[in-house]
């Protein structure tokens, strides 16, 4: 197995934005591996709670950690791509963990 330092992508939005049609999109490139709103259910907890104030940022940050690390660490693909309208509340905190990830944020007309 060859190692692959992969690189985050999040591309973040509010609902019904276009989100999913964008990893539809990139979901096919060798190069690219593609999440729709990867671990939504928790990542959306995590999310919320810090967003209300409700879990502090170093919390917020550790929880984060344990969902996205494995994922970014063990993937074999030179770009690890979320598309979440989640992800979007807790931009801070992933730029924080991941420092060389990038985003993308998908705005509505």
């Amino acid at each position: 197995m060859n190692f692959v330092e992969s690189k985050p992508l999040f591309i973040v939005g509010s609902g019904r934005n276009g989100t999913r049609s964008i990893f539809r999109m990139l979901r096919g490139n060798s190069k690219i591996d593609a999440n729709h709103e990867y671990m939504c259910e928790n990542i959306q907890k995590i999310a919320c709670l810090y967003s209300m104030g409700l879990l502090k940022k170093n919390k917020c940050k550790e929880k984060v950690f344990e969902h996205y690390f494995s994922a970014i660490n063990y993937s074999q693909k030179s770009i690890w791509l979320d598309s979440s309208n989640k992800a979007s509340w807790i931009i801070d905190v992933l730029s924080e963990i991941f420092p060389t990830s990038r985003f993308v944020h998908i705005i509505r007309d």
